[in-house]
């Protein structure tokens, strides 16, 4: 029975980790295809440093983790953007989609995800201020990029660089829409409610407590048997 519980929890926690055993990561680099794509650690507490490159209209099944191992994950931008620019350094997120102009609310996100599965979301964004809004509700969150350059660890902060939409949960795609803030006048000075910019995306897994509990009870379980082979 103990072996039983072992199994079943490491099975558990396999589900929503990588074969490091690091919670799923799943990184985007948003920009030009084919300039800089960033490589390094996003602000998501993971160690895999492989990013996917996108454009501003784009549909993509099948993206790969921060280690390169294929995910059923998804991802859909599409064309309501501006256009696109690239990065002149690779060791910022700074390649981005950018919005200019009013009346527009271009929309991007992850499709392919389990709906039982709980999700954390970082958006981020560089030089100027930009409203997310989690698409069919009125949750909205707004990244200030007050900080030159677009961040890279440990200087990463939160609602400068980027957002975080945390535990989601019940839906198998989050789409947002980015747009300028009507009254912050950005780092760079552009006309305040006109331009907007989205640089990058991480979607991490989230470990359901009670998967936790299993794995550490498995653990446990195994102890004793072990013990007893040595003897």
């Amino acid at each position: 029975m103990r072996r039983l519980i072992g199994v079943l929890a490491i099975m558990v926690g396999l589900g929503a980790t990588t074969a490091r055993g690091e919670m799923l990561t799943v990184n985007v680099d948003l920009g030009d295809l084919g300039y800089n794509c960033f490589a390094e650690l996003g602000a998501a507490q993971d160690t895999g440093t492989t990013w996917t490159e996108s454009d501003e209209s784009t549909t993509l099944s099948n993206l790969v983790d921060s280690f390169g191992n294929p995910t059923t994950i998804g991802l859909t931008v599409n064309s309501g953007w501006t256009g696109s620019s690239e990065s002149i350094t690779t060791n910022y997120l700074e390649d981005r989609l950018y919005m200019f102009g009013t009346g527009l609310s271009p929309t991007f996100g992850f499709t392919g995800l389990n709906s039982n599965t709980i999700y954390d979301i970082y958006l981020y964004t560089f030089a100027v201020t930009t409203e997310f809004t989690l698409s069919g509700t009125s949750t909205t969150k707004k990244a200030l990029a007050n900080s030159s350059g677009a961040g890279s660890p440990p200087s990463w902060v939160e609602d400068d660089h980027y957002v975080v939409f945390r535990n989601l949960t019940g839906a198998n795609q989050y789409l947002f829409t980015a747009r300028a803030p009507s009254v912050e006048a950005d780092r760079v000075g552009w006309v305040s409610g006109t331009y907007a910019a989205a640089t990058g995306m991480q979607l991490q897994v989230v470990p359901e407590p009670t998967a936790i509990l299993l794995l550490a009870a498995g653990l446990v379980a195994l102890v004793p048997c072990r013990r007893r082979r040595k003897r």
